[in-house]
């Protein structure tokens, strides 16, 4: 078998040994307040401390390093609010905003908790607590409509994955998502988006070089990671079935802020008839005043062997959820993925391996709880994350899961295949702060050379090449071109012009009333091209004052007559590209 993130700093003295960066950004008078999380007695970090703006629905969560950054909106006053520290087995602290200080630095209390009766009773009889913790279990189960929210609600999300194969990475991806749910009816679901939905509002960092990767990489993860709730969802949820199937076993007792939380192990039984496609095991953490599921650990192996390969895979799933307006909203989620792939030959001797490993993860930081805020969306595509234009004003006041230091190195690896510029220069679709091709001094000399006339303009490649019969005009807009109401422009992004002419000649470029144009945006690294593959053919028009739009009809769809109308008469209802 083979296997394998006020308007002035200030310092105040030590409040009860809490020490956090308190600093502004002005940006629309946000307030920008970063720390770092500890356990008082050995100054360890403390992952997953959830961290929040008491009163309100504003917070973030702590990192694996025990590092957090939270944006405070402009209306909270420091004066009037605290914030709040809790996570499982510490004593939570609630400090008000106008104590705190600088140096980063909040020190949590272990709370030391005993075994209570009950346990103690069942530990000397390790049947009769297998069946009290898996009642316990089911008892929580019964208790999700109850403990859950039912009402509509909207979750502010910010959402991380980066993904590798051996040692090379080859995915990162930043994004701030939103995530409608609509009333439940705790009916458990396949999949996430058959019940919410989802939008990618705006993209941080977005590195993708997945067209050299071996494997299928998903652009974006939103539906394998919220399966991760099972107070919710029944994709590989190992508690949508029969219980009798799995040991449980009460561990621990222990503390979420003022609640006795129960810890309960879980393991499948060999006898399980998932046994044969995967194998679970976990630990449940249940309040044990109302029974509700306020952190769940789920770790799924699988073993598959083909006749010419081997695929060991093992996957750690985190759920956390959030005490609010008495319910318990999602407020992290955390994926960890960790396949070898094996090929083997027919003495059963490894000839390949490959590694593949990911993270996934989400944080809530801001919770809408009204049906005001609805909206139907999909997860979404390669192609719809392309169309996403970066925003830093947006980022300057939207809470961020603090990059571990292994994050900022796999940024920096990522960024360093292909330049922040070349980046940019394929439509402000990436964080980095280049310049765009539009906003670029070559694309506006060249428009220069056309102003007055309205342009249809399309930016092409021979990696990204054209469809001559998509560039094939309808008659309306071919007598438009023989009258030079508007001119049909094609712009090479091409480093070698001979490469050039004779593409033109080959893709049938070379077409009555289209003119050309090249532009050496020295994109002739592999890396570049690769990475920009799917960019390339980029369509666009050009108003007579230079205007720029994106996405027009093509030239031989029908929609397109209304269209050129609009844009010679400037009369044109989209969106323009912001003009620098």
């Amino acid at each position: 078998m083979i296997f394998g993130n006020w308007i002035m700093c200030y310092r105040i003295p030590l409040f009860i040994g809490i020490l956090i960066l308190w600093h502004t950004v002005l940006f629309g008078q946000v307030n920008s307040l970063s720390g770092v999380v500890v356990r008082q007695d050995n100054g360890t970090p403390i992952p997953f401390v959830n961290i929040w703006i008491t009163g309100t629905p504003h917070g973030t969560s702590t990192n694996y390093d025990g590092d957090f950054e939270i944006k405070i909106p402009s209306f909270i006053d420091p004066a009037q609010y605290t914030l709040s520290f809790s996570s499982i087995g510490y004593y939570s602290k609630t400090i008000p905003l106008d104590q705190l200080g600088l140096d980063a630095r909040v020190q949590l209390e272990s709370s030391v908790t005993n075994l209570n009766e009950l346990v103690i009773l069942t530990e000397k009889k390790k049947k009769k607590n297998q069946a009290v913790a898996r009642k316990l279990v089911q008892k929580a189960i019964n208790q999700i409509p109850k403990n859950y929210p039912k009402k509509p609600y909207l979750l502010n999300t910010f959402y991380r994955h980066y993904c590798s194969e051996n040692q090379n990475y080859v995915r990162l991806i930043e994004a701030a998502v939103d995530v409608y749910s609509p009333r439940n009816n705790f009916k458990l679901e396949q999949i996430p988006d058959q019940r919410l939905s989802f939008k990618v509002t705006q993209l941080r960092r977005s590195f993708d070089f997945t067209e050299n990767a071996r494997l299928f990489h998903p652009s974006i993860s939103l539906n394998y990671l919220w399966s991760n709730d099972i107070t919710d969802f029944e994709y590989h949820n190992p508690l949508a079935g029969a219980l009798n199937h799995f040991y449980f076993e009460i561990t621990d007792t222990t503390n979420y802020g003022q609640n006795k939380v129960i810890v309960i192990n879980f393991k499948q039984k060999t006898d399980n008839p998932l046994a044969s496609q995967s194998q679970y095991h976990g630990t449940l953490f249940v309040t044990e005043k109302d029974l509700a599921f306020i952190r769940t650990e789920v770790v799924e192996t699988k073993i598959q062997n083909g006749g010419n390969d081997s695929v060991y895979s093992e996957i750690s799933k985190k759920s956390f959820y959030k005490p609010y307006q008495d319910k318990y909203f999602l407020d992290r989620l955390t994926n960890d993925v960790n396949v070898l792939y094996a090929s083997i030959d027919s003495n059963q001797v490894i000839i390949d391996t490959l590694r593949h490993r990911s993270h996934i993860e989400m944080i809530a930081n801001n919770i809408l709880s009204s049906d005001q805020h609805a909206f139907k969306g999909k997860e979404p595509n390669k192609l719809d994350l392309r169309k996403i234009r970066y925003d830093s004003t947006f980022w300057n006041g939207y809470t961020v899961l603090k990059a571990t230091a292994l994050e900022q190195q796999i940024i920096a690896d990522l960024s360093s295949k292909i330049s922040l510029q070349q980046q940019f220069q394929s439509f402000n679709t990436i964080d980095g702060g280049g310049i765009s091709i539009t906003q670029s001094d070559r694309f506006k000399d060249l428009l220069a050379s056309y102003q007055g006339t309205p342009l249809y303009l399309v930016l092409w490649s021979n990696w990204g090449q054209l469809n001559h019969l998509d560039l094939k005009p309808v008659n309306y807009f071919k007598r438009m071109l023989k009258k030079q109401r508007v001119r049909f422009l094609l712009v090479a992004v091409e480093h070698n012009q001979a490469e050039w002419i004779d593409n033109r000649k080959y893709y049938g470029l070379n077409q009555k009333f289209i003119e050309h144009e090249r532009m050496d945006l020295g994109f002739d690294s592999d890396i570049a091209k690769s990475y920009l593959n799917n960019v390339f053919p980029y369509f666009l028009s050009v108003s007579p004052d230079g205007t720029i739009y994106r996405d027009p009809p093509l030239p031989n769809n029908d929609s397109i007559k209304p269209f050129i109308k609009a844009l010679i008469q400037e009369q044109l209802v989209a969106v323009p590209i912001a003009k620098e």
